[in-house]
This record gives structure tokens, sequence and C-alpha cells, in this order.
């Protein structure tokens, strides 16, 4: 028998509720039933919340539905990848803004990737442009003017490393220009520089230094068609984004932030860790290999990052002890994240 009034309706189960069908209520004559009936609900759906539950084992909760890199979190998808360790509104408010910037970086991520599989089939001899060796080599050398007479940051050097690569691949660049090439990207690179303490190259020092050739008109006039040849949008693009290696392991970093945190209560959880400099070296170095250059930043990141937690020779970093709060659990939830299979691009 049907219930048709919606008076004794809601006397017997309350406010309507859309998970019980029509067909289940039963007769207003038999309020026993219902009562017993009633109770079978709020038991089931305590059990059904229950199961819900994910155990502590691992440090992230699994993140299966949100592997498209640049998706926005919702309040449903960015509780996937909090910790479950710990459950304080100031913790999770911390993750959710962690999360808003791993998202972020992603979505930019492709404005600093170039791909330069093309340069590894190259012959700087016969086709008379820039190949894979001839970049490494010309991009060595503007590392060690970096790291020895100039104290700007690692992402400087990462963009302009991105920005020589972009040319590369959009113009065909002669083995005599590589050099000068570096230099003018370097220097265009270095007027993104936030920090008023780096003191930035000049042409005349670029020319001196990286022995290019040329005067610093020259350096100046490469400049202009670099500008020209990538468009001011594209660049100004590359010098604002916040994608790079860099960008990615002071991210990461910050996932193992709490963890120290409780041990020591004093530390501030708003706070980002720094990335050390012994590690960003690192990345400097390695995104000079042609070979390394052909993943992406958040890859790189991850396989750093891999190799710091679990190479037994890490002891000899000193300051990179406070990263190593992850086990491999945690940096498989962040490959799942950015989209890493394997650690490949």
């Amino acid at each position: 028998m049907m219930v048709t009034s919606s008076r004794n309706t809601v006397g017997i189960f309350g406010a309507p509720t859309n998970n019980v069908p029509k067909a289940v209520l039963p007769s207003v004559k038999s309020p026993r039933k219902s009562r017993r009936l009633k109770k079978r609900l709020e038991v089931s759906e305590t059990n059904s919340e229950s199961h819900q539950e994910i155990t502590s084992s691992s440090h992230y909760r699994t993140f299966e539905n949100d592997l498209i890199p640049g998706r926005s979190l919702s309040p449903q998808t960015s509780s996937l990848c909090t910790p479950t360790h710990f459950s304080s509104i100031r913790c999770q408010a911390f993750y959710y803004a962690i999360q808003e910037k791993l998202f972020s970086s992603l979505s930019q991520e492709k404005l600093l990737y170039i791909g330069n599989e093309h340069l590894l089939a190259v012959n700087s001899d016969l086709d008379d442009k820039v190949d894979a060796a001839l970049r490494a080599e010309t991009l060595f050398k503007l590392w060690s003017l970096h790291s020895a007479y100039y104290s700007l940051s690692s992402i400087i050097f990462c963009k302009a490393v991105c920005l020589m690569d972009l040319l590369v691949a959009r113009v065909k660049v002669k083995p005599k220009y590589a050099m000068c090439v570096a230099a003018a990207c370097y220097y265009i690179t270095s007027k993104f520089e936030r920090s008023s303490e780096h003191v930035s190259p000049t042409p005349e020092s670029l020319v001196t230094l990286s022995r290019c050739g040329g005067t610093a008109a020259d350096l100046t006039r490469m400049v202009e068609i670099i500008l020209t040849k990538l468009g001011p949008s594209s660049v100004a693009a590359i010098g604002a984004c916040s994608a790079t290696a860099i960008d990615f392991l002071s991210i990461f970093s910050s996932f193992g932030i709490p963890f120290a945190s409780y041990q020591n209560e004093s530390r501030n959880q708003n706070s980002w860790l720094p990335v050390p400099i012994s590690i960003c070296r690192q990345i400097e170095i390695a995104l000079v290999s042609s070979e390394v250059s052909c993943f992406r930043p958040s890859c790189l990141a991850l396989a750093l990052l891999n190799h710091l937690c679990f190479n037994s020779a890490v002891g000899s970093l000193g300051s990179a002890d406070d990263w190593l709060q992850f086990h491999t659990s945690d940096l498989y939830n962040l490959s799942l994240i950015c989209n890493v299979s394997n650690f490949n691009a």
C-alpha cells in the first residue's frame, strides 16, 4: 500500500529525502515497522560512511580522477591528496594552498617545456646549425658564467635555457652564433629577476666573459632579434611563468613540511621551504644536457627528488636533510598528480 499523505510521510521519516524510493515506504497504519525501517536506514548510512575512510598507512589518499594537468581543484578533489595523518584545519588549509600552487604550475608547464629530440639527429657540420653537442657545450659555458660571476637565481638560468631552446626550435641558429644567442637569452631573462640584491649582467660584461665575439652593440642587436622572432608576449610569458624544475621542487618539498613541523612546534607551517643551493646546482647542470632537457620540468623535479630520497650517498648533501620527509607512496601520488608514468615525460 503506497503512502499518499505528505503530512504522514513527514511524521514518520522526518524531512523528505531523495535516497529513499517511494516504493519502499511502508503503510501509515504500521508505525512499528516504519520505526524499524528508520533504524535500518540510519545504520546503513553510518556503515557507508565508515567504508569511505582510508587507512593512514599512506601519507596521501589516492588521486585517480584528477590526472589532467591544469585542472582546477574542487573541495571534493582537493581533499584527496591531503595527508590523512593531519586533520587540523590549519594543516588542511596549508595543503590546499600547496595543491592550488601545484596545479597552477602544471597549467603553465607547457610554456617551459621545449622538446629537443630533433637536436639529437642534427649534424652541425653538415646542416650548419646548432646540434645537441653544441647546445650542451654552449650552455655549460653559460652556466660557468652564471655560477662564477653572477648571483642571479637558478630560476633565471632555467628560463634562459628555455628561451634558447625555443629559439633553436623555431629558427635555424648557426654554430658561430650559438654563444651570442645564449648570452643574449641570459641577458633577457636577467630582467625578470625580482630580487634587488642580485647584480644584473650588462652587455659589456657578457661579451667580455663569454667571449662570444663582437661587441656590446652586437649583443644588443641579438637581443632585438630574439624578441622579434619569439614575440615580446611569448618572452614575457616565460618570464612570468612559475613552472621551472626549481618551482616544482619547492612545491614538492612543501608536502613534507607538516611532518617536520609536528616534530618541531616552533616551525612555521605556512612557510615555503627554499630549495637548497646544492640541489639548484644539480638542476642547472642537468638542464645543460640535451637528453635531460627532453623531459618535462615536473618529471625532472620528481626524478631528482627520488634520487635524493633513496640514494645511499644523500647524507653528503647536508642541507637536503629537511627535504627527505618522503616515502615511496608520497612520490607515487605526486607522479600521478603530475601525470608522470614511471618518471617518463
